[in-house]
């Protein structure tokens, strides 16, 4: 063989650029998937119930504008003082608790960013009569909590809630929950009403979701975006 002949080398498999799309597609589904776990587990642990009570009681919202504002004026009075720090940090403790998650399992979403009124976000599949048990157990803890917090209204806006038979549903098991908690609640269902595109967009997350509804269940309007309703829950004083 000729000294200058050489066997050709075995050449490592090049990765194609479809491969490497695929590999970083991966890695940001896996580390999604990972802080939404913990943000979820944030939102439902004792500490968050306890930041979300104690600050719905004083207003959140108005809280952190009254922290942000107080931070400002005090940081262009006394720009050396570290008190100004000290009220953002309260203005992002205050952010941090206007979310909860009921439960560590299947759960309901709450938040106080609207102040005296709490905002339940339910959840993306359609309710089915096994769904009545867990359903109803945490419908009381969202009267339970709102109660904590001094709450005037909880408002259920959901696509879901355009089916008459989802919205009597829901009501049927809230009525349960205010016999259970010993409070009287009225209850109040506005006409089914087309999103705007930012909604619409948000409501995109889960169009998978919608889509392996019934088509009785949901609507849409002229515009072609999702039909919602509105409910309130109101707490007879």
């Amino acid at each position: 063989m000729d000294s200058h002949t050489r066997e050709p080398e075995a050449e490592s498999p090049a990765i194609t650029g479809t491969e490497a799309s695929e590999v970083v597609r991966d890695f940001v589904r896996d580390a999604k998937k990972r802080l939404n776990a913990a943000i979820f587990a944030v939102l439902a642990s004792r500490y968050q119930r306890v930041l979300f009570v104690g600050f719905a009681r004083l207003n959140a919202p108005f809280v952190a504008f009254a922290s942000i504002a107080a931070s400002a004026a005090l940081k262009h009075i006394f720009p050396s003082s570290l008190v100004s720090v000290g009220l953002l940090a309260i203005a992002g403790f205050t952010v941090l608790s206007m979310f909860i998650r009921v439960r560590r399992e299947k759960s309901l979403l709450m938040t106080s960013v609207y102040g005296r009124t709490l905002r339940v976000h339910l959840p993306r599949t359609q309710f089915r009569p096994r769904d009545a048990q867990w359903l109803a157990s945490q419908l009381q803890e969202v009267v339970r909590l709102a109660r904590r917090a001094r709450a005037k209204t909880i408002a259920f806006d959901s696509p879901l809630l355009v089916s008459s038979r989802t919205s009597a549903f829901l009501a049927s098991r809230l009525r349960r929950a205010s016999v259970a908690e010993k409070t009287n609640l009225t209850f109040e269902a506005g006409h089914a009403r087309e999103v705007g595109l930012l909604r619409q967009r948000a409501f995109g997350r889960y169009a998978q979701s919608y889509s392996q509804l019934r088509s009785v269940r949901l609507g849409v309007g002229p515009n072609g975006r999702y039909l919602s309703r509105r409910m309130l829950v109101r707490f007879e004083q």
